[in-house]
């Protein structure tokens, strides 16, 4: 099984160390954008599991200046929600925008981990623009 959000905050990392420890959990994706990050992958970084890049556009800051990515934030710099993002009537995240997020978020997970991850996947957006920029992402590394 798969546990996603490790680095959401400090009680999800350790949520996440107790569920792997515990045996229930073999894959670990994070969020290489939030601030617990680090944390998060010093509890785990030693256990025999997956870790993959749990790709956020959605939640907090990114890691790109955000006038390079308007498309996925607020006035305010921040990402736009989940659920601002679900009510829009097109999908509108700019595929190339997204692109440059989620490279930003790999280079800061190899910065993390000193590894590539084993998988790519998304957090909390089903945009089919967001997918193929993963996807684009994917095939780059």
């Amino acid at each position: 099984m798969r546990a996603d959000d490790l680095s959401f905050s400090e009680a999800v990392n350790l949520g996440i160390l107790k569920s792997v420890k515990d045996g229930l959990i073999n894959s670990v994706g994070i969020i290489p954008n939030m601030v617990y990050a680090e944390h998060g992958y010093s509890l785990i970084k030693d256990e025999n599991i997956a870790l993959g890049q749990h790709t956020n556009i959605c939640t907090g800051k990114p890691l790109t200046d955000p006038k390079l990515i308007p498309s996925l934030v607020r006035e305010d710099g921040s990402f736009c929600t989940s659920k601002e993002i679900r009510e829009r009537q097109e999908d509108t995240i700019d595929v190339k925008e997204c692109e440059i997020e989620t490279e930003a978020q790999l280079k800061r997970f190899i910065e993390i981990t000193g590894r590539m991850p084993d998988y790519f996947e998304g957090h909390a957006v089903f945009s089919e623009n967001f997918f193929y920029s993963i996807k684009k992402c994917c095939k780059k590394a």
